[in-house]
C-alpha cells in the first residue's frame, strides 16, 4: 500500500507542492496588503476594495483546494499507510473553528479594554453561535471518520 503512494509521496514532488502552496498563499498576502495600502492612499474610490474582493474570492477557492492537499501532505504523510477522504475537510473545519474562536476572544478582549464601543452583547452572542455551529460540523466530521474505522474494524487504522 505504501509503495503504491511513492509516486505522490516522494521528496521532490512533496517539496514542489509545498513550495507552490507557500508561494500562492504569500502571493495573496502580498497582493491584499498592497491593495489595502493603496486604498489608504486613495480613500475616495473603491477600486482597490473591488480588486481585493476579487483576489479574495479567487484565493478562497485556491485555499480550499490547497489546504486539503496540504493536510494530506504535511500531516498524513507522517503515517503514509493510513489515509482518509474526510481528513482535508476535518482539518479545514478545525482551522475554521479555531479562527472563529480567536476572533471571539480578541473581540471580547478589545471590548473589555474599551476599543470596540459599537460591539454589543448580541454581536458576541452571534459569534458564539457561529463558533458552536462550526464546532458541531467539526465534531460530525470526526465522528464520521471514527465510525467508519470502528464499523469496518480495520486494525491498521486504530492509531487514528
Amino acid at each position: 500500500l505504501v509503495a503504491g503512494k511513492t509516486g505522490f509521496l516522494n521528496v521532490p514532488f512533496w517539496l514542489i507542492r509545498a513550495g507552490a502552496f507557500l508561494v500562492g498563499w504569500n502571493l495573496y498576502r502580498w497582493n491584499i496588503r498592497k491593495f489595502s495600502l493603496k486604498q489608504d492612499e486613495e480613500p475616495e474610490g473603491n477600486v482597490w476594495y473591488k480588486k481585493g474582493f476579487k483576489h479574495s474570492a479567487m484565493f478562497l477557492v485556491f485555499f480550499i483546494v490547497t489546504e486539503s492537499i496540504m493536510s494530506w501532505d504535511w500531516i498524513m504523510s507522517f503515517d503514509p499507510h493510513w489515509f482518509s477522504t474526510l481528513f482535508g475537510w476535518y482539518v479545514f473545519a478545525s482551522m475554521f473553528v479555531s479562527g472563529i474562536t480567536v476572533i471571539a476572544l480578541v473581540t471580547i478582549y478589545l471590548k473589555s479594554r474599551g476599543h470596540l464601543e459599537f460591539i454589543n452583547d448580541s454581536h458576541i452572542h452571534d459569534l458564539a453561535k457561529f463558533m458552536f455551529g462550526i464546532s458541531i460540523f467539526w465534531t460530525y466530521l470526526w465522528f464520521s471518520q471514527f465510525m467508519l474505522i470502528w464499523y469496518s474494524n480495520i486494525p491498521e487504522e486504530v492509531t487514528y
